[in-house]
């Protein structure tokens, strides 16, 4: 048997066998399929004629054409936002929001550009509020305070207008060049006008001339005027009216035209030639009294020689000789000019020199030879030295002398951190030149512990200290030693065999990195 699987709703149930091909129902029972047919989406309402049945996740197409009438959301009945000047609807958030900003009242009935403009504007407004409106106001002048005459002058269009009010015609655009100067007018004034010459004109006669003094003493001056000059015109002159008589006349000033009294006068029979004046000789040669010149005596009757410039003007002499001759002012005889001679000026200058310096005389006697200084600073020879040697001062600090330059010669005997012990002929060289010791010393990199470090040194077997070099315990150099070295031997030769003994290390830590020099220098 079949199963059956009954599907109910509101309005009908559906009985479905399963492994038939269609459902069944109230309608009569049918095999249909299920169909596989789009939904509809509009049409007129009917019960349908087709046998297949609709899958049970079938769905419906939307109908966009169609708005519903109405239904209640949540935002209240739904339908399109309303559009400017169109149909009416909802509006917008946006929207919303402008409405809100809007006062109550506001103008409605004017553009922006109507509202921007000041003459649609009604009431007052505060000066104050406006920037540098006061200021501006304040600064006019008022037109009650300005005269008629200057209320033309400031609205005459241009500069010709305002020429024309103030009467100035062509006057106020000609240069200041083309009118006279205050001078210029003062000599017009005075000078003959046109008017004076109309006669002069007409009759040729110079009487006629208006303003003319006439006479023959009347002259025309430069600044056009008529006047009769000093003296008459006869020849006389302008002079003082004090003047003394007989007394020379002299030019007053450069003009040459005015004289002035000299205060000098002539006496006596002075006429023609003058060969004779009164107090002198015409024919003299001589002064009457003599006169000294730079030590020189002068009466006129001959040229003298000024030592200065004459000195300088002379030709020079580059060696002088004994008869030369120089000037000299003595002074033990009132600086009067003598000469003395070139020879007499060596001897005296030598025997001046004299009595300032000792007279050297040389003491070297073979090329090489060096001068020192000897006994009370006398010059000294110094015989010269051998090959290599140098210049040094002697033990004692008293005298130079030749010989080698102090020296060291620094000799290893260890490594620097073996324990020493103790042997003959530690380390062996040889002389690489003659030597003249003049100290010994030795360290060590490990200070001895217990007791000293005992160093000596041979020459060819045969010691050279008669006290050995020691290095005292827990010190690391010979020359804090308590009992310092003996040199017995100082002279070493050159290629002498030397060898470095060790007599004692140190009794509980032994010394190490012992170093031994040899200081001298080379003979």
């Amino acid at each position: 048997m079949d199963d059956i699987v009954v599907v109910e709703s509101p309005e009908e149930f559906t009985v479905v066998t399963v492994g038939e091909t269609g459902p069944r129902g109230p309608g009569g029972g049918g095999s249909g399929d299920l169909s596989d047919a789009t939904p509809l989406m509009n049409g007129t309402a009917g019960p349908g004629v087709a046998e297949e049945a609709s899958r049970s996740d079938h769905v419906h197409p939307v109908d966009t054409s169609r708005a519903p009438a109405s239904h209640v959301g949540a935002g209240g009945t739904a339908h399109a936002n309303a559009v400017a000047a169109g149909a009416a609807g909802f509006m917008t958030g946006a929207d919303k929001t402008k409405l809100d900003g809007i006062a109550a009242g506001a103008t409605a009935n004017a553009t922006d550009a109507q509202l921007r403009d000041r003459a649609t504007h009604t009431g007052s407004q505060a000066i104050g509020t406006v920037s540098g409106l006061q200021a501006a106001l304040d600064a006019k002048v008022d037109d009650s305070q300005i005269s008629a005459f200057g209320l033309t002058l400031v609205d005459d269009a241009d500069a010709a207008a305002a020429r024309t009010t103030l009467g100035l015609g062509t006057a106020a655009t000609t240069a200041a060049a083309a009118y006279a100067t205050a001078a210029q007018g003062v000599k017009a004034d005075s000078a003959v006008q046109p008017g004076d010459l109309a006669a002069v004109a007409t009759s040729g006669d110079v009487n006629d001339l208006v303003g003319f003094p006439g006479g023959t003493t009347n002259f025309l001056r430069a600044d056009g005027t008529f006047n009769a000059p000093a003296g008459g015109g006869s020849g006389d002159v302008v002079g003082p009216a004090s003047s003394v008589n007989n007394r020379v006349a002299l030019f007053d000033g450069t003009t040459g035209k005015l004289l002035k009294d000299s205060g000098l006068t002539l006496s006596g029979s002075n006429t023609g030639d003058q060969t004779s004046v009164t107090g002198n000789a015409g024919t003299a040669t001589a002064l009457a009294t003599s006169r000294n010149i730079d030590g020189q005596a002068f009466n006129g009757t001959a040229d003298i020689t000024v030592i200065a410039p004459g000195t300088v003007a002379a030709t020079g002499k580059t060696t002088p000789v004994d008869a030369d001759v120089m000037p000299l002012a003595d002074s033990a005889a009132s600086n009067v000019l003598k000469k003395v001679t070139w020879a007499n000026i060596k001897a005296t200058l030598k025997t001046y020199f004299d009595t300032l310096y000792s007279t050297f005389v040389n003491p070297m006697t073979t090329a090489g030879d060096l001068i020192v200084g000897g006994a009370s600073g006398a010059a000294a020879r110094l015989a010269k030295g051998t090959a290599y040697q140098l210049l040094r001062m002697n033990s004692g600090a008293t005298a130079a002398e030749w010989g080698g330059a102090l020296q060291c010669i620094a000799i290893a005997c260890s490594d620097e951190t073996t324990a020493l012990t103790t042997g003959t002929a530690k380390v062996t060289f040889r002389m690489p030149f003659a030597f003249t010791l003049t100290g010994v010393r030795s360290s060590a990199t490990t200070a001895p512990t217990g007791s000293v470090l005992t160093v000596d040194i041979n020459e060819a077997g045969t010691t050279i200290l008669s006290t050995k070099l020691t290095i005292d315990a827990t010190e690391k150099t010979s020359t804090t030693a308590a009992t310092p070295a003996v040199i017995s031997d100082a002279s070493l030769a050159d290629d002498a065999e030397i060898t470095i003994d060790i007599d004692a290390i140190g009794s509980t830590i032994a010394g190490a990195g012992l170093k031994v020099y040899l200081i001298g220098y080379p003979t």
